[in-house]
């Protein structure tokens, strides 16, 4: 550090400033502004969550309220509406900021509560719509898929122009935001393709800008979280072995979903090479199991006994690995920490519960699939394009009959019949797939009520 220069004091050229309090744009700034963030909280009655810093809550004989700071943005959530605007109230008195009322945005994301139809809608439709704006792509032709079905990229052997790598850079980071806080149908897509942010190519260009096409054509994408269905947390866990072509490691995907929304995503490569697709399965579900049990503590300290997640996974080979701890030759050398997932099992944190392939979600999260597979597994996950009280009203319909053939499934009661229509869905064209799916979910609907009589 040196004195500006016309500053500089004759015989103190060495010496520089202290400063007293931290000045905004300066590293210290978030750190200071955090400590006295904190402070306030804290003398306001609020705990500071133990499992996530930037969550406080307080509770009282008739109340529960939380709060999320994120910077200088702080959202206040409560069960008792007279005990949530008494602390907001509060907290005004000590910061100059605004009251915004009921949260209808918050970092980006549009949150739409319907108390009435116990629906929660989130989306980022507008920064969708800023990404396409940005790289001039309003007018693009639509695409069904993210990337072309099938495509697997290959590392450029030329070194690209500074021009190149930076723009490739904008895009792709334009578009992790939106992949990690909105869109899991893409966030393997975007994974795949920020690989070769250092040396691009003209096509890795192309395929990116394809990416957000596809985002043009789907920015209305919302989640959609259905109280209605009562359905709790529920795990996917998947991996694609040796999926990297040139390292032959593996791709790790698994999502979470609550009330029939996806509320947690991952889609990376695997730090080492496995040697079997069990191996790779079994190093997938110790990584989600880790998750797990993460959102498993964030609950307990908002006083919600949460204390087993149904962990579903399409290998049986991996799952008896993780539910019996025994030493062979052909598991001996995976790496300790991948055994957490036994832990989780023996204690009843996670249970592994198998599914078939074709029902397996977290597919989406390791490779590139077909349209319709790509449609059946966004749906499940709880991505709608119409938050219409038609479409919430069919997508109820369709939550309630899958929570129906997944318990079914586990108890091994379920018949051919949804092994069949499954199948059939899959193949069927995409303009006729919304519609068939609805009468066959209907019709399953009042075969249920009847034998439930």
């Amino acid at each position: 550090m040196n004195q500006p220069e016309g500053y500089a004091v004759k015989n103190q050229e060495k010496k520089v400033y202290k400063l007293k309090k931290a000045i905004y744009g300066l590293k210290q700034a978030s750190w200071a502004w955090n400590k006295q963030a904190d402070k306030s909280l804290k003398g306001l009655g609020f705990d500071c969550c133990l499992s996530d810093s930037g969550v406080y809550i307080r509770k009282g004989k008739d109340s529960t309220l939380v709060v999320v700071l994120y910077v200088d943005d702080i959202l206040f959530m409560g069960s008792n509406s007279q005990e949530l605007q008494k602390a907001k109230n509060a907290f005004m008195k000590l910061w100059e900021c605004r009251d915004l009322g009921k949260v209808k945005e918050y970092l980006g994301m549009r949150i739409n509560h319907n108390k009435v139809a116990h629906t929660l809608i989130i989306n980022q439709e507008d920064y969708a719509k800023k990404i396409v704006k940005r790289f001039g792509l309003e007018n693009a032709k639509p695409t069904r898929t993210a990337l072309p079905t099938g495509y697997v990229p290959i590392p450029n052997d030329k070194q690209a122009s500074p021009e190149t790598i930076s723009y490739f850079q904008q895009i792709i980071g334009s578009l992790l935001y939106l992949a990690l806080g909105m869109r899991p149908d893409i966030v393997y897509q975007v994974i795949l393709m920020s690989q070769f942010c250092a040396n691009p190519s003209d096509q890795h260009v192309h395929m990116a800008l394809y990416i957000v096409c596809h985002v043009h054509t789907t920015e209305k994408a919302k989640i959609l979280f259905n109280g209605i269905s009562k359905l709790g947390f529920v795990a996917f866990a998947d991996a694609d072995w040796a999926a990297d072509r040139i390292s032959r490691k593996s791709v790790t995907g698994y999502v979470i979903l609550l009330a029939g929304g996806a509320i947690s995503w991952v889609s990376r490569k695997q730090k080492t090479v496995a040697l079997s697709s069990t191996e790779a399965e079994y190093m997938c579900m110790s990584d989600c199991s880790q998750q797990i049990a993460w959102i498993e503590s964030l609950m307990n300290e908002f006083s919600f006994d949460i204390k087993t997640i149904d962990l579903c996974c399409d290998n049986q080979g991996a799952m008896f690995l993780a539910s019996n701890p025994a030493q062979e030759h052909r598991s001996k050398h995976i790496d300790i920490r991948y055994h957490y997932i036994r832990e989780c099992v023996d204690e009843n944190k996670v249970r592994l519960t198998y599914i078939p392939t074709n029902e397996q979600i977290a597919d989406i999260m390791t490779k590139n699939l077909t349209y319709d597979k790509i449609v059946q597994f966004r749906d499940k996950m709880g991505i709608i394009f119409d938050d219409s009280k038609i479409s919430l009203k069919f997508h109820n319909t369709i939550l309630k009959v899958w929570s129906t053939w997944l318990q079914e499934f586990q108890q091994s009661k379920a018949d051919d019949h949804h092994e069949r229509m499954l199948q059939k869905i899959c193949d069927v064209d995409a303009t006729s797939y919304v519609r068939d799916m609805i009468e066959y979910y209907e019709k399953e609907i009042q075969r249920y009520k009847k034998k439930q009589h």
